[in-house]
């Protein structure tokens, strides 16, 4: 029985909604209750307790603003627009960095959409290693018989069940990380899957030595593999670290993983309230539905409107007839109810997600001109710069322990080849250019006394324009009338 870290314990709950809003509404729906919880306190066992949760659930509206959110800021970052520079021994890494077709400009964008979810990502440099063996094998003996290479595998939160941090030599370093892979073996004769959990232990021994160890659980029982030291070329000589990065959106606490969530995580929190009211609202819709009352019948009438209308009940909703005898009256009483707080909440609900970095388009965003636009992504591009600078180091660095295990230099010398490596991601992202003309507003508004001259200057300057540029533009304005904005 694997125990997993506390930490991940308490975190999985999250991460599966996290997972689901981006995948969008129809996984969402599928947590049921877990995401959407029914009103009722009375009863929730019942047959018609769990119809009326279905029609609940059926037409709860989840807004899929989280994913466009993730896309647009994974768009700004530009990754295929990266430069790399590797030696010319790892230059394949580029087009092929984990041994199955994923360019290392690919695992990038992975990593970058995973780390705005979950926050960080781990990334491992293998040579030979059991990380490369199918699912359900537990020994390296295969991959002998093949021409040895680095590859940069990675691994979301979920993956990483176990850690372990120790002082050697007076550094806290990882020592023990347990990554969980959950996927299948399949039998071409009978076309059937068997689910299988694969476990893979990366460590080090008592005596400091990396090792590798792989556990496979399946329905035919748990088979557990024997240690496998991963050596460095032809050496022969043992790794005395794990050869690890952790990518995150923020510096690494010491001696233990990042907490809390990706820069997406409270959007998404806003999109499952959202998802919570609507439901509600559409509930109090469908118990508005008008009291027909009618009066005047007799037994005579009763059997006349059955002859009438071939049928011995009122009908009631779109497109209904009924043909009523002489003297039977009805009375139609409507439904009356103040909306005004879900209306409230729903206005109020774009401004929200807008305030927390989230892309909501609505009328008020397509009004928005792009002066706008670029100081509402002014706290994004600080979040996407740091994030760019994460990266950029976590595979610098994996890259280098590739180079390790393909001899290019020893264990002891990653520090001394850190120019060796070059990986840029643009950071264009943080230029919002506007327009002159709406150069020429921000200074008309600052005239008209509306903005101080540091808010105008600050506009200005998040709308693209060079900072003394800025000072020029509002200091002739100031002097002489507003002057013809200049347009970098």
């Amino acid at each position: 029985m694997i125990t997993p870290h506390n930490e991940y314990t308490l975190a999985l709950p999250h991460l599966k909604r996290i997972r689901a809003a981006i995948a969008g509404e129809a996984f969402v729906k599928l947590l049921g209750r877990t995401a959407l919880p029914y009103p009722s306190v009375i009863d929730d066992k019942s047959a018609e307790s769990r119809e009326l949760y279905a029609k609940y659930l059926a037409t709860a509206e989840f807004d899929e603003f989280p994913k466009k959110t993730m896309d647009s800021l994974v768009g700004r970052m530009k990754v295929s627009g990266s430069t790399i520079s590797l030696p010319s021994k790892i230059e394949y890494l580029e087009e092929d960095s984990d041994g199955d077709g994923l360019s290392l400009r690919g695992s990038m964008s992975k990593s970058i959409e995973d780390i705005l979810q979950a926050k960080w990502r781990v990334l491992v440099a293998d040579y030979q290693g059991l990380s490369d063996v199918d699912i359900s094998s537990v020994s390296v003996a295969d991959l002998k018989k093949l021409k040895p290479r680095a590859t940069i595998k990675s691994y979301t939160r979920e993956n990483v069940v176990q850690w372990h941090f120790t002082r050697i030599n007076g550094r806290l370093q990882l020592a023990f990380l347990m990554l969980r892979e959950i996927g299948s073996s399949f039998d071409p004769s009978t076309f059937g899957h068997k689910d299988v959990t694969s476990y893979l232990i990366l460590a080090l021994d008592a005596n400091g030595d990396y090792y590798q160890q792989k556990i496979v659980e399946n329905s035919d029982g748990t088979d557990i593999g024997k240690p496998s030291y991963v050596e460095l070329g032809n050496t022969k000589q043992r790794l005395k670290w794990l050869p690890v990065q952790v990518a995150s959106d923020s510096e690494l606490p010491s001696g233990s993983m990042p907490t809390g969530f990706g820069y997406l995580s409270p959007i998404i929190d806003k999109a499952y309230h959202s998802y919570i009211v609507s439901a509600d609202y559409k509930e109090a819709l469908r118990n508005l539905c008008p009291t027909i009352n009618t009066s005047g019948w007799t037994e005579q009438k009763h059997a006349l409107f059955v002859k009438m209308n071939n049928r011995n009940f009122i009908a009631t909703g779109s497109g209904a007839v009924n043909n009523l005898p002489e003297g039977v009256t009805t009375d139609i009483v409507g439904g009356n109810t103040g909306f005004e707080g879900y209306q409230w909440y729903f206005e109020n609900h774009a401004s929200k997600v807008r305030a927390l970095g989230g892309s909501f388009k609505d009328q008020t965003e397509t009004q928005k001109t792009a002066t706008e636009a670029g100081i509402d992504a002014a706290e994004q591009n600080a979040m996407l710069d740091t994030l760019a600078q994460s990266i950029e180091a976590a595979y610098s660095r994996i890259c280098l322990y590739c180079g390790m295990f393909e001899g290019l230099w020893s264990q002891d010398a990653i520090e001394e080849n850190l120019d060796q490596i070059t990986i840029d991601l643009p950071r264009d992202f943080a230029a919002q250019k506007i327009t002159p003309d709406e150069q020429r507003v921000i200074i008309e508004t600052f005239m008209a006394g509306l903005y101080t001259k540091e808010q105008a200057i600050q506009m200005l300057v998040l709308g693209g324009a060079a900072p003394e540029d800025a000072d020029k533009m509002i200091a002739d304005a100031e002097n002489s009338g507003p002057s013809l904005p200049i347009s970098k």
